[in-house]
C-alpha cells in the first residue's frame, strides 16, 4: 500500500467517526436497548437508552423499536413516528411526575405507540394527546394514574383529530379513557380493549364528534362504565357494539346532554346500577337498541327529561330490579 494512503487512513477514519453521529441524525429507524447509551447514533449496534433520544435521531415518519426488556423512559413526541416494542419484549415507561407520553404532533402527523406499557408512581396522565392527525394505541397497558383529575389515556385535542385504541389493557386509573374538545368534530375508536377498575371507565366529556366502541369490556369500574356528555354547540354519535358491560357501581351507559345519539347493538349489559341511562338538553338525545341483553340491573333502562329510547322490544330486558322507568319516553317496535 502506497506509504502516503497508509498515513491517511487514521485520519480518514476518526474524522469519518467523528461525523458519525451528525449523519446518523436523520434515520428511518432507531433502536433503544437496556445497555444503549444516549450519546450513540440509536443504531441497532449502537443503541441509544431512552425514547427521548432516540426520537431526536429519527425523522419523521420514522420507527423506535426497542431491542430487549426495560423502562425506557417518559417521552414527548413532536412528530409522526413510531414507538413499537415486538411481542414478547417489556417496554415500561414508570411515571413519577408529570405525563408519561405527551404527543404534541403537527396536524398531519400520526402517531403509533404499540406494546408499551405505562405505569403510574405519582405521575399525572398515562398517555396524553394534545395534537397530531391520529394516535393509534395498540397492545399497550396503561394504568394506576388515579389522582384527583387524572387519567390512564387523556384525548384532548385542539384540532378535529383521531383516537384508536385496540387490543389493549386500560385500569386503576381515576378515568381510563378520557376524551373531550372544545367545539371540533373528533372521533374515538376504542376496539377488542378491556377497561377495568377505574372511578370512570369511558369520560367523553364536552366531546363533539364521533364514538365508536366494539369487541370490548367495561367491567369493575367505580362510577360508570360509559359517561356521555355534550356542551354548547356540540353534537356525539356514539356506536357501541358487541360490547360487554358488566359490575360496575354506576350506570352501564350514562348519556346526559344535547344532541346525544347512541347506536347499541349486540352487547350486554349486566349487574349495574341502571343498565342504560339516557337525558337531553336544550335538544333531545336519544338511544336506539337493538339485539342487546339488559339484565340483573338495579335498574333496566331509564330516560330523563328530553331523552328517548327507541325499539326496547328488539331487546331482552328483564331480570331487573325495575327493567324500566321514565320521564322520556319510550318508542317501542
Amino acid at each position: 500500500m502506497n506509504r502516503n494512503l497508509r498515513t491517511l487512513l487514521p485520519v480518514v477514519g476518526a474524522c469519518l467517526g467523528a461525523v458519525a453521529p451528525f449523519a446518523s441524525a436523520a434515520t428511518q429507524r432507531s433502536f433503544v436497548a437496556s445497555d444503549g447509551i444516549d450519546s450513540n447514533p440509536c443504531s441497532l449496534t449502537q443503541p441509544c437508552r431512552s425514547f427521548t433520544a432516540a426520537l431526536v435521531q429519527t425523522n419523521a415518519g420514522g420507527e423506535i423499536i426497542v431491542v430487549d426488556s426495560a423502562g425506557y423512559g417518559a417521552v414527548t413526541i413532536n412528530k409522526a413516528v413510531s414507538i413499537v416494542a415486538p411481542p414478547g419484549v417489556y417496554a415500561g415507561i414508570s411515571v413519577l411526575g408529570g405525563d408519561g407520553i405527551v404527543v404534541n404532533a403537527g396536524a398531519s402527523d400520526d402517531v403509533v405507540l404499540r406494546g408499551l406499557t405505562v405505569n403510574a408512581q405519582g405521575g399525572n396522565n398515562g398517555v396524553v394527546f394534545n395534537s397530531g392527525s391520529t394516535l393509534y394505541i395498540e397492545n399497550c397497558t396503561v394504568r394506576g394514574f388515579n389522582g384527583p383529575s387524572n387519567a390512564n389515556v387523556r384525548f384532548a385535542p385542539s384540532a378535529a383529530s383521531r383516537l384508536s385504541v385496540k387490543d389493549s389493557f386500560i385500569r386503576g386509573g381515576t378515568t381510563g379513557v378520557h376524551a373531550t374538545n372544545a367545539t371540533t368534530a373528533s372521533a374515538v375508536t376504542i376496539d377488542n380493549t378491556r377497561i377495568e377498575g377505574n372511578a370512570v371507565g369511558l369520560a367523553a366529556g364536552t366531546f363533539s364528534g364521533a364514538l365508536t366502541l366494539r369487541n370490548s369490556v367495561f367491567v369493575d369500574n367505580l362510577g360508570h362504565a360509559i359517561s356521555l356528555q355534550t356542551g354548547a354547540g356540540q353534537a356525539l354519535d356514539a356506536t357501541v357494539d358487541n360490547v360487554m358491560v358488566s359490575n360496575n357501581v354506576g350506570n352501564g351507559i350514562d348519556a346526559r346532554g344535547a344532541a346525544i345519539t347512541v347506536a347499541m347493538s349486540n352487547s350486554t349489559i349486566v349487574r349495574n346500577a341502571t343498565g342504560v341511562y339516557i337525558q337531553g338538553g336544550a335538544t333531545a338525545a336519544t338511544a336506539r337498541l337493538t339485539g342487546n341483553l339488559v339484565a340483573r340491573n338495579a335498574n333496566g333502562i331509564q330516560t330523563g327529561a328530553n331523552g328517548a329510547i327507541l325499539t326496547p322490544l328488539s331487546n331482552t330486558i328483564e331480570g331487573n330490579g325495575v327493567d324500566g322507568t321514565t320521564s322520556g319516553s319510550y318508542v317501542q317496535k
